[in-house]
């Protein structure tokens, strides 16, 4: 069985939706899905049985990607300025 082949009418139609955002940033993802799961705040959102599920939305990806750029932030600031401590290095980073 093809990948293809099992996938959904509306889940060809989204990934072909996704085409020209990729055009416009020069890359193809593999997984689409996750390119539309990036792309998906909570408030587009059917509301089911009260809130949405935060697997369905890009809430998690934030979290992560707000994690990765702390990370870079500070090795930056530790490489940077190997002379200060580590209050005025929370500062900056602040």
């Amino acid at each position: 069985m093809s990948p293809r082949r099992g996938r959904s009418k509306t889940a060809r139609s989204a990934g072909e939706r996704l085409r020209p955002i990729e055009k416009c940033i020069g890359h193809r993802f593999r997984d689409r899905a996750l390119l539309a799961l990036a792309l998906t705040h909570k408030s587009s959102l059917p509301q089911e049985e009260g809130a949405p599920r935060a697997h369905d939305c890009n809430e998690r990806l934030e979290f992560l990607g707000d994690a990765i750029l702390n990370c870079i932030v500070v090795e930056h600031l530790y490489r940077a300025y190997p002379d200060r401590d580590e209050g005025y290095l929370s500062k900056l980073k602040s």
